[in-house]
């Protein structure tokens, strides 16, 4: 069972190795050490990290926009290191549960490739609901690329989602 801690400076590097990952690369975006610190002592971002029963860490999650008036949390990164192991729709309930409790989120949102397929049916199966695409956002390796936003509200989110 997965628990979960916020971020220190002692997290960057696995963090950044995380992210370097090929499979991992794909679909998240990158920020390096200096950014991910910053990011670490600033009060409207925070990286959490998700442990295994060990207390390993087998993930990261990186929410912005926190403390703002309109309680809109950007689910930013969320990245698996050691994946297939149902870690990653483990770790996102921890997140509703966290965005919706102690963070006090009246919507957690995210964007996501069209091509991410497994990721896209977590997020639907947990309550999350499609707005609408980005068309052509990014630009990576030499192409432009959409997203799919994808949010679920407070008065949306059912707790018995996560429990499951």
């Amino acid at each position: 069972m997965l628990s979960f801690r916020y971020a220190t400076h002692d997290d960057v590097s696995f963090i950044v190795g995380t992210q370097r990952q090929p499979d991992v690369a794909a679909f998240v975006g990158f920020a390096d050490d200096e950014e991910i610190s910053a990011s670490i002592v600033d009060a409207e971002q925070a990286y959490l990290i998700a442990l295994d029963d060990c207390q390993i860490p087998v993930g990261f999650a990186y929410l912005r926009q926190l403390g703002r008036p309109e309680r809109s949390i950007e689910l930013h990164r969320l990245a698996i290191a050691n994946r297939n192991k149902g870690y990653g729709s483990e770790f996102l309930k921890l997140i509703l549960v966290e965005a919706f409790g102690p963070l006090n989120a009246n919507r957690l949102w995210l964007d996501v490739f069209p091509e991410n397929v497994r990721a896209r049916n977590i997020y639907q199966r947990l309550g999350f609901a499609e707005e609408g695409t980005l068309r052509e956002v990014y630009f990576q390796n030499g192409e432009f690329r959409s997203t799919i936003i994808m949010s679920i509200l407070a008065r949306e989110y059912q707790p018995h989602l996560a429990e499951n």
